[in-house]
């Protein structure tokens, strides 16, 4: 827990070191507030005035979060791990510095097979994909943005997204794992699958999606976690497990005779590890 330096800001009034922008949220399949105002519920003065407390939170004190991933090919003779466990995601900008500076940019972690690699799988292989970011917060309104008296709280556009996917030579499996965190987003509970194409088109697509609450350090968000596998050749071939939750994703994928699979998580650990400074 780092220490930071007190200071004074005197911002716009509003808490912040400039206007906030607004975001009409009743268009959105699922939101809630960063004081636990949701969809088809009214905002109490209280519920307004914890999402403003917890808005300064993170776009003050925020230091830090956490996050795993795996990504494995496993082919015939060979097999390739391009994992990422516990990676913490730092907000660069100290609370002070973040008068002045904006703290909007990504912090993006990444992992992919090397060119080599590419070369004995036939350009195939795993990787993964996150982006840990808290924008500006927002004010968030159910209905017109200019009508104060749709105003329900305050919440963030974006958290985090991060992505775990591979694939196998000629379209034979390919499977991806995802989970992204807001205060506001769209997407269905929902499973099933896509194909084959009664006129001939073999190709099948099987997935897996779920949209959930996620507190995160007694701080409310919405999530939507989706996993999916694919293959040209029909499902006689294709084994699959595709697992979602509020705070994860996953799938294995394997294609037979030759047993070759991919496999891919994204987690998200109880309350993100979240890292606040002190003073």
């Amino acid at each position: 827990m780092p220490i930071a330096t007190s200071f004074t800001a005197l911002g716009r009034g509003n808490g912040f070191p400039s206007c906030l922008g607004k975001v009409d949220v009743s268009v959105y399949d699922h939101w809630v507030t960063l004081g636990g105002t949701e969809k088809g519920n009214t905002a109490t003065g209280s519920e307004k005035s914890l999402s403003l407390v917890n808005a300064m939170k993170l776009y003050w004190n925020l230091y830090s979060a956490t996050a795993s991933f795996t990504a494995i090919w496993n082919g015939n003779d060979i097999s390739f791990n391009k994992g990422l466990p516990n990676h913490e995601y730092e907000i660069i900008t100290t609370p002070k510095e973040r008068i002045c500076k904006d703290i909007t940019q990504p912090n993006i972690s990444s992992t992919s097979m090397t060119p080599a690699e590419l070369n004995e799988t036939d350009g195939t292989g795993v990787g993964t994909l996150g982006r840990f970011r808290v924008l500006s917060p927002v004010r968030m309104y159910n209905g017109s943005t200019s009508d104060e008296s749709k105003f329900v709280g305050y919440g963030v556009s974006t958290l985090f997204s991060g992505t775990s996917g591979g694939s196998m030579p000629e379209g034979t499996v390919d499977g991806g794992a995802t989970i992204s965190v807001a205060s506001f987003l769209n997407g269905t509970t929902e499973s099933g699958q896509d194909g084959p194409d009664p006129q001939g088109d073999p190709s099948v697509f099987f997935f897996n999606r779920r949209a959930s609450e996620l507190i995160l350090d007694d701080i409310p968000f919405r999530s939507f976690s989706s996993a999916g596998a694919s293959s040209a050749y029909g499902e006689s071939n294709l084994s699959k497990d595709l697992t979602t939750s509020a705070n994860s994703a996953s799938f294995d994928a394997g294609f037979g005779p030759g047993n070759v699979s991919v496999s891919g998580s994204v987690t998200i650990p109880v309350n993100f590890e979240f890292d606040f400074y002190t003073y």
